[in-house]
């Protein structure tokens, strides 16, 4: 039995995976999956694995190549068992090991993005001081205590399994740079300053050696779990990231042609969807799902976006000032709807907002689209 925490359907649309650190299980990430499901609009699921938590024990010692498996196996068997086809991976210190692993053995597609915390992907000496730090911690102060509030009769399992595996003379060539050139997604790095198990080398490699996107935040004055060190900037940049709204910008810099069309009022190409985008689950074509708003969170920051932000507002005041009032003769029959919904969306985003509001009442009568509020939640 493996220990879940879910929260929303882990079976619709891309899934949050969050994968714990060496000592860490599916409770201790405590409300960071429920707050980045939230803004994000996905689903959540964190989940311990097999010796952690409320997961079933296994035998020790651990195999040296305990992350290796649990990429190869452990996680793949949780995906298929919880019906999840699309995957970002948020791993933390091991968890983010394993994200990496798994990543680079990726052929199908499944995982979409990768979120590592204090990730390692080489044996450091400073990891080895401060491994053995723990154990005389664990031996001889509270942590054995500490742990047992999380682990409860696994907590000899969870620690021993990871403390003999990295202080293994054997442990000290481990090494999985080479999962790093097959991973072509992006990959955003978080990483404290002050870490005492790991340095910037680690973040170097990944830098270096992946092939896909690459982001990275080093914060000062944080160490090893940034999750609990800096939990709002660690938060705010992992749903950044995930909300990818520069998706936006890179589909409206290759179609400025829109600016001249609404100016004219007609709209004569194809930009509706990244334009002026809807709430997710009413367009199903690729184009609709890519360029769809997750929740009223995404909506937001995408009003904060010095760019799009600027840029939606700008659009909608060019319809303002236009001197037909039938979008369907402005955007035709199909993209008028449309039109009622990103408007609605945004202005059940930004209430304080008049603009969308006053479109709404131009074109529509001041009538929301009951599709969209339906979807948000605000009929």
């Amino acid at each position: 039995m493996i220990e879940t925490i879910v929260h929303g359907d882990p079976t619709s649309g891309t899934t949050l995976v969050f994968l714990h650190e060496g000592l860490g299980s599916a409770a201790q990430w405590r409300e960071l999956p429920r707050a980045i499901g939230e803004a994000t609009g996905h689903a959540t699921v964190a989940y311990s694995r097999a010796g952690y938590g409320k997961s079933e024990p296994v035998p020790l010692p651990r195999p040296l190549t305990y992350m290796q498996d649990e990429a190869r196996e452990g996680l793949p068997r949780l995906l298929d068992d919880l019906g999840i086809e699309r995957a970002i991976l948020i791993g933390h210190s091991d968890g983010a090991s394993i994200a990496i692993v798994h990543a680079g053995l990726d052929q199908g597609g499944r995982i979409e993005r990768l979120v590592l915390l204090a990730p390692h992907v080489f044996v450091e000496d400073v990891s080895v001081r401060s491994i053995a730090a723990a154990r005389d911690a664990y031996e001889h102060g509270d942590l054995r205590a500490k742990l047992a509030r999380w682990h409860g009769d696994n907590v000899d399992v969870a620690f021993w399994g990871w403390n003999r595996a990295w202080l293994d003379p054997a442990f000290r060539t481990w090494n999985i740079e080479a999962s790093l050139p097959n991973i072509r997604i992006p990959v955003l790095v978080i990483q404290g300053e002050d870490d005492p198990y790991g340095t910037l080398a680690q973040v170097h490699a990944i830098e270096q050696q992946v092939k896909g996107p690459f982001e990275k935040l080093i914060i000062p004055r944080c160490g090893h779990a940034p999750q609990r060190d800096a939990p709002d900037v660690t938060r705010d940049a992992i749903v950044r990231f995930i909300l990818d709204l520069e998706r936006f910008v890179t589909a409206q810099n290759q179609s400025l042609a829109f600016i001249e069309e609404l100016r004219a009022g007609k709209k004569t190409s194809h930009w509706m969807w990244f334009v002026f985008p809807q709430i997710a689950g009413l367009g199903h074509s690729p184009m609709a799902q890519r360029y769809a708003i997750a929740s009223l969170d995404e909506a937001r920051a995408y009003l904060a976006h010095p760019v799009l932000g600027a840029r939606l507002r700008e659009c909608v005041r060019i319809l303002l000032g236009l001197p037909n009032r039938d979008p369907v003769a402005i955007f035709g029959s199909i993209d008028a709807m449309k039109l009622r919904s990103s408007l609605t969306l945004f202005m059940r985003a930004a209430p304080e907002e008049p603009l969308f509001r006053d479109a709404l009442d131009r074109y529509y009568e001041g009538s929301a689209d009951a599709a969209t509020d339906q979807k948000l939640g605000t009929q």
